[in-house]
């Protein structure tokens, strides 16, 4: 019976020591994030899982090269008022035109074959005929981590050149250094 007293003695102990009025950690970028993003008080807006989704996919602990980025994105979400988001999916997301460019930015920053590839397909689908779309963003999708500074490269170059829908003449160079580079 005294152990057992003891017991619940020691856990009174260790949890009044613990407690404190205020979260003892400083806040992180992600939370800063989430903060400044999950405004539309929707149904699916878990703060923890924000959190957990920014370290992975944004955040400058992550992509330190894109602090500056990623700095600009938060600053413009702070600066919206609540009434900017609304729910999508049943999460808070800005209303469109808000903060667009910016994230666009950030995006190129952290990964930058996949979003340059996206919009090489899409531009490819607005402007050529019998172009399967899906095919195209499917290979952004599943392009590795090889060869990233080729490929930013080439594809910068079929964005600043696109005339037509094949490689463009300036960029053949760049699409021979990226084969070479893919298959040796």
């Amino acid at each position: 019976m005294q152990s057992g007293s003891l017991g619940v003695a020691m856990l009174a102990v260790f949890c009044l020591a613990g407690c404190e009025d205020e979260y003892s950690l400083a806040p992180t970028p992600c939370d800063d994030y989430c903060l400044a993003t999950q405004r539309a008080g929707c149904p699916d807006d878990w703060p923890d899982d924000c959190v957990r989704n920014c370290e992975f996919t944004v955040s400058p602990t992550s992509y330190p090269d894109c602090a500056d980025e990623f700095a600009s994105l938060l600053g413009c979400y702070q600066a919206l008022s609540d009434r900017e988001f609304t729910c999508e999916f049943d999460e808070s997301t800005p209303l469109p035109g808000r903060c667009e460019s910016e994230e666009e930015t950030l995006n190129f920053c952290t990964n930058p074959v996949l979003h340059r590839c996206n919009e090489l397909c899409g531009r490819w689908n607005d402007r050529c005929e019998n172009f399967d779309p899906n095919i195209c963003f499917q290979s952004c999708s599943s392009s590795g981590d090889e060869c990233v500074n080729e490929r930013v490269r080439w594809l910068d170059c079929e964005l600043a050149h696109m005339t037509a829908c094949e490689t463009s003449l300036p960029c053949e160079a760049l699409s021979f250094e990226l084969s070479i580079c893919l298959y040796s």
